[in-house]
């Protein structure tokens, strides 16, 4: 199973999005039962890595909460 840096997750969604916190992907990733080793201050440390369906998952989530899949420059 392939796996993703949470940093290239976050990297993805700020490209996409704006403001997307570590602890925000910590926060999808309880939500989807999906186990991570927690950091304190992050939520979850952006050198950690889960596999790519859960980072899929987590995406979803994020973009949904955000109302949606279009970048900024995309909607002028």
């Amino acid at each position: 199973m392939s796996k993703i840096r949470v940093s290239k997750i976050r990297s993805e969604l700020l490209n996409e999005m704006g403001d997307v916190s570590t602890q925000q992907i910590a926060d999808a990733l309880r939500q989807l039962k999906v186990p991570f080793k927690p950091h304190d201050e992050m939520g979850i440390h952006y050198n950690s890595v889960i596999d790519n369906d859960a980072a899929n998952r987590v995406m979803g989530i994020l973009r949904d909460r955000k109302g949606g899949h279009k970048k900024a420059h995309d909607s002028q």
